[in-house]
């Protein structure tokens, strides 16, 4: 096995997210040589147990976010000042290979120059909405980070690159291809062959039924409430024994959650829904049972959940606004096409009576690259490339 080279990084971004936890936690055990420090606007001491235990060093504005915080001006004026004077401290201390901004954002714009003091490669990592779902005004500030980026690391989706680029006006050369990975999809293929769709319906005490997965988060951008409209629609005409699963573990508000239930409950739509933390093996054995997913979100740049439904060769509804060259072969999508979110509920129906669509070889190794086992290799060899 090549040795690992040792190196200096500054990961900045939400220490919290299931993305940068993971991504740290696996970057300290695949090469334990790398000195990964992080920084946090979220407050030091409520940074999570895998960002902790793994990183060299938290750094932060401060030690907990004050409850002042709770009125966004404030809160804004806050940040910005001891976000300046935290990196401002920092850069007097501290040289690193690189300088890895995950999810950028307006704020990091006005400490830009303590960014560049403390680093010889400045590399942005934006993941989605932090591209797709920004105002004008934020767009103008977070233009100068990307003019003064070195290197754009982003996934292997081709449309999220290219209207990244054109959004940014980025010139080519900035960008690498390296991708946030899916701990998911490494569990999928080491336990799909172990349990059967029908073993993971009964775990979930919905064994016979027809398992339809609406979205993935409580977010409202998923459009829950479309979905629900076009199931009232169609219901008549979908599978009898069906019912809808509605993972809600995380986004959106509790008073969403319930508007959802309330509509459920009074069409007489059978449901069942996910709010808890699910482990690993919980989501696993959720997305077993499913027999389609619906995926109409507003907007998805490089959507890992599409990609371990597919994995497990379940049916897959996914919005014709949103499209994925990595899952199409021969100019096809490996999926079924939602036209609009009105005629959801009869795409829907159209690929309930359908066959399902076969995953072509190539497009399904493609999908198993999308692991934290290949992805953490790559992140490895570009922070060692910083060195030279």
């Amino acid at each position: 096995m090549e040795e690992k080279k040792a190196y200096k990084v500054l990961i900045v971004g939400g220490l919290n997210t299931k993305h940068i936890r993971r991504f740290v936690r696996r970057l300290h055990d695949y090469n334990p040589k790398a000195v990964l420090d992080c920084y946090t606007t979220a407050g030091v001491n409520s940074v999570h147990p895998d960002v902790q235990e793994n990183a060299n060093c938290v750094y932060g504005a401060y030690d907990k976010v004050p409850s002042v915080l709770n009125f966004p001006l404030i809160r804004t004026l806050y940040q910005l000042y001891y976000e300046h004077r935290a990196l401002k401290k920092l850069s007097r201390k501290n040289y690193y290979d690189v300088v890895s901004i995950h999810y950028p954002q307006y704020n990091y714009r006005f400490p830009l120059k303590y960014f560049r003091k403390m680093t010889k490669v400045l590399s942005l990592c934006p993941w989605g909405s932090d591209v797709y779902r920004i105002s004008n005004i934020e767009k103008r500030l977070l233009q100068k980070l990307y003019d003064y980026a070195d290197v754009i690391t982003i996934g292997a989706g081709k449309r999220f690159h290219e209207d990244t680029k054109r959004i940014f006006s980025i010139p080519e050369e900035k960008f690498k291809t390296i991708g946030i990975g899916s701990e998911s999809i490494d569990f999928i293929l080491e336990n799909d062959s172990k349990v059967s769709t029908e073993d993971a319906k009964k775990r979930l005490n919905v064994a016979g039924k027809y398992v339809i997965t609406c979205g993935y988060n409580n977010n409202e951008g998923q459009q829950h409430d479309k979905i629900i409209d076009g199931i009232i629609k169609v219901k008549d005409k979908l599978p009898q024994n069906f019912i809808l699963f509605f993972p809600l573990t995380y986004g959106g508000s509790e008073a969403y959650k319930q508007h959802l239930k309330r509509r459920l409950d009074d069409n007489n739509i059978p449901y069942k829904t996910f709010e808890s933390y699910m482990s690993l093996e919980d989501l696993f054995i959720m997305q077993k049972a499913t027999d389609i997913l619906i995926h109409i979100q507003l907007t998805d740049a490089n959507n890992a959940t599409i990609k371990e439904y597919l994995l497990m060769e379940k049916k897959v509804l996914n919005a014709g606004w949103i499209s994925y060259q990595d899952l199409m072969y021969n100019c096809t999508p490996c999926y079924f096409v939602a036209n609009s979110p009105e005629t959801v509920g009869e795409d829907l129906l159209t690929a309930v009576q359908s066959e399902p669509i076969a995953i072509p070889k190539p497009v399904k190794d493609g999908l198993a690259m999308n692991g934290w086992n290949h992805w953490i290799t790559v992140w490895d060899s570009f922070f060692s490339s910083c060195t030279e």
